[in-house]
């Protein structure tokens, strides 16, 4: 049985660098493709700008899901290995000086069902790298959607007074 446990230790282990890895990872890559994105809004003053800004929405919410996945099943390795630390072999290893508090007294007291919602409060509320990636990211995806409304409304006016000069205008 201790090898089964050890084994399990170690693949959680194993498998929570590996997401953290990706996580900051995929930080990484959408700080660049962002960075990138708003520097051709910002030097091109052309009509692809309202596309652009839209394509930037678009990867903000695919990055924003891909970290929030990638950091749920990292919570999940680190809870599984905190559980096996707290309860068989009964040592204070580094999930257990890692896991936050309030998800120790529900691990510990057996109440998982409400662990959500303290995950879900983590995600935003709580000052760690976790928080801080995820408004970076909310903060972006919220300005390329103001870049977007800021190119869209004026093509839609323009095309309303007769210049027909919008990026969605019918010959």
């Amino acid at each position: 049985m201790e090898d089964k446990l050890l084994t399990l230790y170690q693949e959680a282990g194993r498998q929570h660098r590996f997401l953290l890895s990706w996580r900051y990872g995929i930080f990484a890559g959408y700080l660049v493709i962002s960075a990138t994105l708003y520097s051709e809004i910002l030097k091109n003053n052309t009509i692809n700008d309202c596309l652009i800004a839209a394509v930037g929405v678009f990867i903000s919410i695919i990055f924003f899901l891909l970290h929030l996945t990638t950091t749920k099943e990292g919570w999940k390795c680190q809870n599984t290995a905190y559980i096996i630390e707290k309860m068989e072999i009964q040592i204070d290893g580094i999930y257990t000086t890692t896991t936050r508090e309030v998800v120790k007294k529900k691990l510990d007291s057996g109440d998982e069902k409400n662990l959500e919602k303290v995950e879900f409060h983590h995600l935003f509320c709580d000052l760690g790298h976790t928080a801080v990636i995820n408004w970076s990211i909310v903060f972006s995806g919220v300005g390329f959607f103001l870049f977007f409304l800021c190119e869209l409304i004026p093509l839609i006016c323009a095309y309303n007074h007769g210049s027909h000069s919008c990026l969605f205008s019918v010959p």
